[in-house]
C-alpha cells in the first residue's frame, strides 16, 4: 500500500477546485457507503517522487534519504476491491469527507492473518494534502483496531515513498522488515527498483 496512489484517466471531470482552501478542521472521517464509491474515483491520488529511503531498513526508523530526479507516481484505484471493505465486521472502509460530505481521501483496513490491523490502502486527495487528512484516517484506524481487539497496525510503503515513510513515523509506527523482491514480477512505471518496507504501530495493552 502507498501513502498517495493515483488514479487518473483522460477526460475525467475532477471535483471543484475549492477544495484546496478547505479548512482542515472541516475533515471528518466515517465509514464508507457504497454511494461513496464512485466518488473516491474523482480525486487526484498522484504524486511526485524526489527522494528514496537508502537501508540498511533494519528499523525503528530510516536514517537517510537521496534525492532522485523526479518523476510521478501512478496508481490505479480499483473501486471493485472497495467493495469488499463494506458491511463486514473484519474490514473497513474509512473516509475522509470535507464539510459538504465530499470524499477527499479514504483508509482501508482488515484484520491481518498475524492478528494486527492491516492498513491495506490509504490515499488523499492531492488538492487536501498537508492538512491532517492522512492522521485523521490512521486515527480512525487505530480506534478500530483497538474497538475489534487487534494489538496494533500494520502498514506497507515502498522505499520510493518517502512521504509516506516520513508519515508513518511521525504518527509513531516503526520500520519491522523490508522485502527486496517483493515487487519483481510486477509492471511498474517507477524509475526505480522498488522495495517494500513494513511498519508497525503497537497499541498499549491499557489503550485498548
Amino acid at each position: 500500500n502507498c501513502l498517495d496512489i493515483t488514479f487518473q484517466s483522460s477526460g475525467r471531470q475532477h471535483l471543484p477546485a475549492q477544495k484546496a482552501s478547505m479548512n482542515p478542521r472541516e475533515l471528518s472521517v466515517r465509514k464508507a457507503k457504497v454511494d461513496d464509491l464512485q466518488k473516491l474515483s474523482y480525486n487526484d491520488y498522484s504524486f511526485v517522487v524526489d527522494s528514496v529511503a537508502i537501508g540498511p531498513f533494519t528499523g525503528p526508523r530510516l536514517s537517510e534519504f537521496q534525492n532522485v530526479e523526479p518523476y510521478t507516481k501512478r496508481y490505479d484505484l480499483e473501486l471493485s476491491s472497495m467493495v469488499q471493505y463494506l458491511d463486514r465486521a473484519d474490514v473497513a472502509l474509512l473516509i475522509a469527507v470535507d464539510g459538504s460530505d465530499t470524499p477527499v481521501g479514504h483508509l482501508a483496513v482488515s484484520k491481518f492473518w498475524n492478528g494486527y490491523a492491516s492498513i491495506d490502502d490509504i490515499a488523499v486527495d492531492a488538492q487536501v494534502r498537508r492538512g491532517g487528512c492522512a492522521s485523521k484516517l490512521v486515527d480512525a484506524a487505530v480506534g478500530w483496531a483497538r474497538e475489534t481487539g487487534l494489538p496494533g497496525l500494520r502498514a506497507e510503503t515502498q522505499h520510493n515513498n518517502a512521504s509516506a515513510c516520513k508519515f508513518y513515523e511521525r504518527m509513531g509506527f516503526k520500520l519491522a522488515g523490508y522485502d527486496a523482491h517483493l515487487y519483481d514480477a510486477l509492471p511498474t512505471d517507477s524509475a526505480v527498483k522498488e522495495q517494500a518496507l513494513f511498519w508497525y504501530l503497537h497499541i498499549p495493552a491499557n489503550d485498548k
